[in-house]
């Protein structure tokens, strides 16, 4: 097998165990030991301010603002989540809450476990791309430089002029 191939298979399975690995630490996530978070409405108690991003997004800023939910043990709970910015009193917003009633974020979902894979495997055959182009570059102008040395050898001879002193 020829150098080529050899590091195009090696780059292809340093990829494919990087996204295997990015992947599993999304699965562990997916798959705690302890209590799993639970989805629960929160009320929002008091308008929120209205939030400005210095960019154009189709998401609008989230802000802190006071709210009310359940807690899965049925107690009531009250604090701060973070909403759209400008979300008014008495709106609901989707919370995840742990076993004792805090607001927590969200578990990641099973596509979270395949986009990170999937990113890592791209960035690793990127930058096996990029060091291959850097290493052929080097090999490239080392070979012109010797082909260059060869030629003011050769040249003289071949031509039949006589070679300058050095």
């Amino acid at each position: 097998m020829g150098r080529r191939p050899a590091l195009a298979v090696l780059a292809l399975l340093v990829s494919v165990t990087a996204a295997v690995a990015a992947a599993s630490v999304y699965r562990d996530r997916l798959e705690p030991g302890g209590p799993v978070p639970v989805p629960a409405e929160a009320v929002v108690l008091a308008d929120a301010p209205q939030a400005y991003s210095s960019t154009d997004t189709l998401v609008p800023p989230r802000v802190p603002a006071l709210a009310a939910w359940t807690a899965p043990d049925g107690t009531g709970r009250l604090g701060e989540v973070d909403v759209p910015g400008g979300t008014r009193a008495g709106r609901e917003i989707a919370v995840w809450v742990d076993a004792g009633g805090a607001v927590v974020a969200q578990p990641p979902h099973a596509s979270d476990a395949a986009a990170a894979g999937l990113v890592a495997a791209v960035g690793v055959l990127a930058a096996a791309t990029a060091l291959v182009a850097v290493v052929r570059a080097g090999v490239e102008r080392s070979a012109g430089r010797r082909l260059d040395d060869e030629w003011a050898e050769v040249e003289p001879q071949w031509s039949r002029r006589a070679r300058p002193p050095s």
